[in-house]
């Protein structure tokens, strides 16, 4: 018994062969030639400071307040920004005193510039205040900020561990809104948050102190020393 082979005939059509081919000898060219992109590295820093909201006295952060990020060592930028802020007391000021919770909305983004040491970094924030006295759990925000040590008070990174000071003023802290019927925040509650802490307000300001607390192996660049 005699067994022939006969060749498969391709289904693929000449227009669509062609194609696969270019396609082929693009990620072979990307494989052997393309440089690798440097892998970000994740830095871990402690922040301590005051927020002013609507004037005078200032809320302090509270200790075990934390931002991570993984920080391009060329570039310096990061886009995923996470601030880890303790639920604090508004302290002994006039009118309802409140426990603030503060929730960051989205990843914080940002660049910490490997050759200045300048920094800048934009953030979301939620503020939920809860006032026993009212009794009351109102909602503030969105909050945007932009915190920079390039502007006034602040100061470039360096040293080891990097240490810096950012900045910012002028973002707007709108109005606490109540609803009607609602149990945690109504609008009367709404609004002696309000007028306690003279809301909406862009009569706002920050200023951080960042430490790393985890040093990253190595220093992004070598102009720094942590």
């Amino acid at each position: 018994m005699t067994i022939s082979f006969r060749p498969l005939r391709s289904t693929i059509s000449g227009p669509v062969l062609a194609l696969l081919t270019v396609a082929l000898i693009a990620l072979s060219m990307v494989a052997l030639g393309a440089p690798a992109r440097a892998a970000g590295v994740q830095r871990t820093f402690s922040l301590s400071g005051t927020m002013e909201v609507g004037g005078p006295p200032a809320l302090t952060l509270p200790a075990g307040s934390t931002l991570v990020a993984t920080i391009d060592p060329t570039s310096g930028a990061f886009s995923d920004g996470q601030l880890s802020i303790p639920t604090f007391d508004r302290g002994a000021v006039s009118g309802p005193q409140a426990e603030i919770t503060l929730t960051q909305i989205g990843a914080a983004t940002g660049v910490l510039d490997p050759v200045t040491g300048v920094s800048s970094m934009t953030v979301t924030l939620e503020a939920t205040l809860a006032v026993p006295l009212l009794p009351a759990t109102c909602t503030i925000g969105p909050i945007t900020s932009t915190s920079s040590s390039g502007g006034p008070g602040g100061s470039p990174f360096a040293g080891s561990p990097l240490t810096g000071t950012v900045t910012a003023s002028g973002y707007t802290v709108p109005a606490a809104v109540g609803t009607v019927g609602s149990t945690t925040c109504g609008p009367a509650s709404a609004a002696a948050i309000n007028a306690t802490l003279g809301l909406p307000t862009s009569a706002t300001s920050i200023s951080f102190t960042v430490v790393e607390t985890t040093p990253a192996p190595g220093p992004i660049e070598p102009s720094y020393t942590g």
